[in-house]
């Protein structure tokens, strides 16, 4: 059966006829819906018809297909009495918004069989001599989403951009745990400084050290102070050294140099046999940690200097420390002070006055935090269900979605995507604003361009039979092929020229926004990094940048900030996009202990503990108000809601929990698990690696597999298309790193999900990547062009191809052959047909040949091999890599 025996519909499917296509018989027709009736009419066929070509175009961008259009705003007359009266009339009674189709096709046995239609844009619409022009547009979602994606889309309003009413994006409950923060502040002085008080008060002085001018102030509630002396005690004052909004571990290293002298004025001098003078005194350097219950602990900073003078002055030449550390443990809400404190005792009945001096010589502190905070839920979107919100917003129109890569285990697949398990939510949910309250604006366009960058997509027009036009999103791969579409011999005006588009010598792959500041940005991960390529002359940047925030630290901070006192404020980030990597939402496992045994520190009495559980673990953070599940706990398995949550610390110096419950439970020690209900995911740790070093914690470290060295794994095979003529050892290599270059990762084995790394060998953020890491290319950058000629329904057959509706051949590879006689291969690109004459131009981006062995190694094998023998052995291959090396 001859190719010319099918007719195509507009869905791609095929009807077998009897008789060659050229014989059937061509209907043009219009239709408009009139008073909620269907008016169809036949027409002659419109003027400026036989000028159409039909174009098929892959996406430089996205790699996929846009549905088949006419050469771009094709203008047809409609001359005959029929089309001229009905496109006259829907003019008059609707103007330019009138909705005309029109439609043209072939006619086999008496029945129509359409194979294409568009809507007449009246908005071009003229009337002149009985005969109506305006011009067809493609009728199709794909016009649609092209025109608005850019658009900004609030995804949490339950209206399209035409203000029609669609379903509330149903949200996912998610678990976020803490990620591990290091915050600093640092102050020192250069030089030294004085303070002194007059007339004070008979009592206890406090000496604030200057830290008013700190080099780093990381921690974010830290408030310097300058060098003073105050009778009020800072703790009373509030004047305290940093304000913790988050838990954990401190380390303090502090050391000082100072001078100190005190005068008393008694009222009365007294005599010589009952001197008024002072009797004893205490310098001693303090850290103050004011707990958020109000009670106060103290640590005394070396050893304090005593005297008993008998004297009304007391002058200490150097008061030093050279060197001192401590770590301490810290919760949400508590205070630090760090000062020196004076206290004395006199004989005297009262005093005139007292004067202080203090002069520091030289003073340093560094405070480094490893901060936590408990664990919050927040609500967000499945990416998937984004992208086909994102659809529905701009057409109006639900389940146009194709996407393996982004769907859900189910029954369309026994597996989930890879990409499948990741949710977007913005800052505003993740600090769980109500969702009512809250907004998620972004757009179609900067949604793929960040997934572009991520996971290396395309996204591509399709046809389903029996449901029309789709879009399909998935790895940039499945829309190149290696099966062979078409072979074609005896092509002419055939050239091959360098596709320098694809050449750049620059390459930007990360985010957009990330923790720029200086606060942490040393433990930012997901930031962003700059390569020079392989290629050294043609300056052209090529930018893989997403703007959805993978940023851990970011989401940390953000997270943080529901329990900050003006929470009910606006955030940074609230209508920002974050990205988070999720798994199943799972139980946790650790010791607990059920009616503790607790006492009160200080004396022997034991606290009233018939309501509380001591959870020995820090892995999952808790707080006051949360509804906890516990299981495997004997008697006390239930849900119970927290009514105080304090943290105490082991016997092993490891820190846990002490919750207050809701009720009296029974004596447990042992195993247990306990979860948050309601929550159906958590976000990811490091559950994928065999190994992860240069982070803070790598068991509390957001989004590890969305790094932008693994970013450019996931874009692997068109990066190294890129660098297709270079040697294999020739990298891209780092030339600035934002900001962690430390990081170094190792996949499980059995991570299914590799995205590139393949071998799963370690991937380094601030190392170079070798060619040879990036696997084979995709394409050689090369623009192959050439014309033949066709018949319509071979034209249809391949057009058919790039849009899904041909499974032994969808997106595959046309082999042609060149001037030489040799028979190179190449990706369509962009194919455009004439009708009236057969005529069909071809683009094709050169397609890389797998050899099997590695050629610059093989290169001497071959060096005595002629042109002839090297096609007879290699049809089709390129030897080029072994005889040139011409893209710089």
């Amino acid at each position: 059966m001859a190719i010319s025996d099918l007719i195509y519909s507009p869905t791609g499917l095929p009807t077998l006829t009897g008789q060659l296509y050229e014989e059937l018989q061509t209907y043009f027709e219009l239709e408009a819906e009139v008073a909620g009736q269907t008016l169809l009419i036949d027409i002659a066929e419109p003027v400026g018809w036989d000028q159409v070509k039909l174009i098929h175009r892959r996406s430089k961008e996205y790699h996929g297909f846009t549905s088949e259009y006419l050469t771009s705003d094709i203008e047809l007359t409609f001359d005959c009495p029929a089309g001229y009266s009905f496109i006259n009339d829907r003019y008059e009674a609707n103007g330019s918004d009138a909705e005309i189709i029109f439609r043209t096709g072939v006619i086999y046995q008496g029945e129509k069989h359409p194979e294409f239609e568009s809507k007449l844009d009246l908005n071009l619409y003229q009337n002149e001599n009985d005969q109506i022009t305006c011009t067809a547009l493609r009728k199709s979602v794909s016009e649609i989403i092209n025109n608005r994606n850019d658009t900004q889309l609030d995804f949490l309003e339950a209206k399209d951009l035409d203000s029609n009413s669609i379903p509330p994006l149903v949200p996912e409950t998610i678990l976020l745990h803490s990620q591990a923060i290091t915050e600093k502040f640092a102050a020192s002085i250069k030089e030294p400084q004085e303070a002194d008080l007059f007339k004070s008060k008979d009592g206890t002085l406090y000496i604030q050290f200057p830290t008013d001018e700190p080099s780093v102030t990381q921690i974010k509630e830290s408030f310097g102070q300058p060098i003073g002396i105050s009778e009020l005690n800072p703790l009373e004052t509030g004047n305290c050294l940093i304000k913790f909004a988050a838990g954990g571990l401190i380390d303090i290293s502090l050391h000082f140099s100072l001078s100190w002298t005190f005068k008393m004025t008694p009222r009365r001098v007294g005599n010589i046999f009952n001197p008024k003078n002072i009797t004893s005194y205490r310098l001693e350097a303090q850290i103050l940690q004011k707990l958020t219950t109000g009670q106060v602990n103290t640590f005394s900073v070396g050893t304090p200097l005593t005297g008993a003078p008998n004297n009304k002055e007391v002058y200490i030449a150097n008061y030093a420390l050279d060197s001192y550390r401590t770590t301490l443990k810290v919760n949400n809400g508590d205070e630090l002070y760090v000062l020196v404190k004076w206290s004395y005792e006199h004989n005297a009945n009262d005093l005139r006055s007292s004067e202080g001096y203090v002069t520091v010589f030289d003073f340093g502190i560094d405070i480094t935090a490893k901060t936590e905070s408990a664990s919050s839920t927040c609500q967000g979107f499945l990416v998937g269900n984004v992208l086909e919100r994102a659809i529905q917003k701009m057409t109006g129109k639900s389940g146009l979605l194709r996407s393996n890569f982004y769907s859900l285990s189910g029954d369309e697949q026994a597996v989930a995507g890879c990409g499948a398990n990741r949710i977007i939510a913005s800052g505003a949910l993740i600090r769980q604003t109500p969702i009512e309250k809250a907004k998620m604006p972004t757009s179609w366009k900067e949604v793929l361009d960040s997934l572009v960058a991520i996971d290396g997509i395309g996204v591509g027009w399709e046809q389903e039979e029996g449901f029309g036009e789709t879009i399909r999103i998935e790895p940039r791969e499945y829309f190149y092929q290696n099966k062979e579409l078409l072979a074609l011999d005896g092509v002419g005006e055939y050239k091959l020229e360098v596709a320098k588009e694809y050449l750049p010598n620059k390459l930007t792959v990360g985010y957009t926004k990330y923790q720029d500041e200086k606060e942490t940005q040393l433990d930012e991960i997901n930031g962003e990094h700059e390569y020079a390529t392989p290629i050294r002359t043609n300056k052209l940047d090529l930018e893989l940048r997403s703007k959805l925030i993978a940023s851990g630290i970011l989401i940390e901070l953000t997270r943080r900030a529901q329990w900050k006192e003006d929470s009910t404020d606006s955030s940074t980030y609230d209508d920002e996009p974050f990205i988070i990597d999720v798994t199943g939402a799972s139980a946790y496992s650790a010791h607990m202990i059920f009616v503790p045994e607790i006492f009160i520190p200080g004396t022997f009495d034991l606290v009233d503990t018939s309501r509380i559980v001591q959870v020995d673990s820090m892995v999952f953070g808790f707080t006051k108000g949360q509804t906890v599940v516990f299981s495997g706990v004997g008697a006390n398995a239930g849900i119970y809601t927290l009514v105080e949550v304090g943290s105490i610390s082991n016997q092993d110096g490891q820190y846990g929990y002490l919750l207050t419950l809701d009720r009296y439970l029974e004596h447990y020690d042992g195993i247990g698990e306990f979860y948050l209900p309601g929550t159906t995911l958590q976000a990811l740790r490091d559950e994928p690696f065999k190994s992860v070093y240069g982070t803070v914690d790598s068991s509390s470290t957001y989004n590890l597999l969305l790094t932008p060295k693994r970013m450019m794994l996931a874009n692997s095979s068109w990066l190294a298309g890129m660098g297709a003529y270079k040697p294999s050892d020739r990298p891209f290599k780092a030339t600035r790193v934002r900001y962690n270059n430390t990081l170094r990762t190792v996949l499980k084995e059995e991570w299914l999900c590799e995205r590139g790394d393949v071998d799963k060998l370690e991937v380094e953020e601030g190392a170079d990547l070798e060619l040879i890491r990036l696997g084979d290319p995709l394409f050689v950058p090369e623009w192959i062009t050439f014309t033949c000629d066709m018949k319509v329904q071979q034209v249809r057959r391949l057009f058919n191809a790039l849009r899904g509706l041909d499974e032994g051949s969808n997106y595959g590879y046309i082999s042609v052959k060149n001037n030489q006689g040799k028979v190179v291969t190449g990706w369509p690109y962009e194919i455009e047909f004439d009708p009236t004459n057969g005529k069909a131009n071809f683009k094709l981006l050169r397609r890389f040949e797998v050899l099997g062995f590695d050629l610059e190694q093989a290169c001497a094998d071959f060096a005595n091999y002629t042109f002839d023998d090297w096609t007879a052995k290699y049809p089709g291959v390129s030897i080029e890599r072994c005889r040139f090396n011409n893209f710089e």
